[in-house]
């Protein structure tokens, strides 16, 4: 589990994509800087969802950044744990994804 404050980056665009956030509680906007480096709103996020679906599981750079507009705390799965989870799901016939 990991805490933000409201102002603080989740993740930024350019980091490398190597694990996803899940919110447990709070708000996240998520930007992309536009060609005069502005962030443009794309979405705010809630409880429940996933912070890095513009990215999954990849190991490429993320396009995106998530900024905490609350209080917020997420779970965060790293890569190999995501892979080890989609193969116990396979095994017992679930089509989860994480």
């Amino acid at each position: 589990m990991e805490t933000f404050e409201p102002g603080q980056q989740v993740c930024s665009e350019g980091d490398l994509g190597d694990r996803v956030h899940v919110l447990g509680a709070g708000m996240v906007k998520i930007g992309r800087a536009d060609r005069a480096r502005r962030c443009r709103q794309l979405a705010v996020l809630g409880p429940g969802q996933l912070v890095d679906a513009f990215l999954s599981f990849s190991t490429s750079r993320r396009e995106v950044t998530a900024v905490a507009m609350t209080a917020a705390t997420t779970l965060r799965v790293a890569e190999q744990r995501g892979v080890e989870r989609a193969q116990l799901d396979a095994k017992v016939g679930s089509r989860r994804c994480c």
